[in-house]
């Protein structure tokens, strides 16, 4: 299970929780902004939208962020 937060250009912030399915839950709740090495290969986002952003996933605690585009054709983020 990786915790993350993606913040998309327009500022706007939604947290949610990356299981080993490569699925994430979205919600609003203040998770803690972190992401292990290890966990890497999972960390893609299947959010269904209705219109195509790029938003970034930061790791302030190490220092790395990761840039975040939509598949539109995938309807999911990848890094």
């Amino acid at each position: 299970m990786v915790i993350v937060q993606l913040t998309e250009k327009s500022g706007h912030k939604e947290s949610g929780i990356i299981y080993g399915s490569n699925e994430a839950i979205v919600n609003n709740a203040n998770y803690l902004n972190t992401i292990r090495e290890e966990d890497k290969q999972i960390v893609k986002m299947n959010i269904t939208r209705t219109r195509k952003d790029t938003g970034l996933l930061g790791c302030k605690k190490r220092n790395i962020e990761y840039e975040f585009k939509y598949d539109e054709k995938k309807k999911c983020y990848a890094y």
